[in-house]
Order: structure tokens, then sequence, then C-alpha cells
């Protein structure tokens, strides 16, 4: 077996940009998945309960389906667009005001 290094979270980046990489996304993920096969699932039964024809019951319900898993990816996106922003302000006013460089040339 050859060597790994460890790997620390946040050590100098590298890996809290590759998960941030691999969860791109995921609310708007999780909220298309569970808004559509919910709405599909509940216009089966609406269908069933109204005694619509099947044509009319899969119709209506792919079309919920449809409708409501992009109205869950929406929500998610902007969702996460959201946490992420306040998680970036709220690291800017953790770190402080950035301090210039001594290595850079004052006033040029």
């Amino acid at each position: 077996m050859g060597h790994r290094e460890p790997s620390v979270p946040c050590q100098n980046g590298t890996v809290a940009v590759s998960l941030a990489d691999a969860l791109r996304y995921f609310v708007a993920r999780t909220y298309a998945g569970i808004l559509g096969p919910l709405a599909f699932v509940t216009c089966l039964a609406r269908g069933f309960v109204h005694a619509w024809s099947a044509d009319k019951t899969f119709l209506v319900a792919w079309t919920s389906l449809l409708a409501f898993a992009l109205l869950g990816s929406v929500v998610g996106w902007i969702g996460e667009w959201i946490l992420e922003d306040d998680m970036r302000t709220r690291l800017a006013t953790r770190m402080g005001p950035e301090k210039p460089s001594a290595s850079g040339l004052a006033g040029s």
C-alpha cells in the first residue's frame, strides 16, 4: 500500500474547495428530488379520489412532477446561495480587514 498524506480540512483550502465543488447545488437537487415526487404522488392520489381516467391522471401527475421539481430546484438554489453568502460574510468579519503584504511595494 502506498503512503497517503493526511488531509486536514481547511489546512490550506484545497480540501474545503474540493468539498464545496462536490456539494455544489446539493440543496437544489435535494429540494427538487423531494418536491417533484411528492407532487407526483399527490396528483396520483387526487386522480384516484376524483376517478379521473388513467391518461388524465398520469398527464397531470407528470406535469406536476416536472413543475415542482423545477420549483424545488430554484428554491433550493436560492436558499443555498443565501447560506453561502451569509457564511462568506461571517468569515470575512471574523477574519478582519486584510493587511497589506510585506513583500509588496508601497505607493507605485
